[in-house]
């Protein structure tokens, strides 16, 4: 998989886009369960 990520991006910006990318998934997944419980405590 990380061999996807890297061939994704153009040299120039690859670091950067994995990072943000990775990040970005990071913090949705860290959210998901409050996300997910939220409508359970009406």
């Amino acid at each position: 998989m990380p061999a996807t990520y890297a061939e994704r991006f153009p040299t120039q910006v690859r670091l950067s886009g994995m990072a943000v990318g990775t990040q970005f998934g990071f913090a949705v997944a860290g959210f998901a369960p409050l996300i997910e419980s939220a409508p359970m405590d009406k």
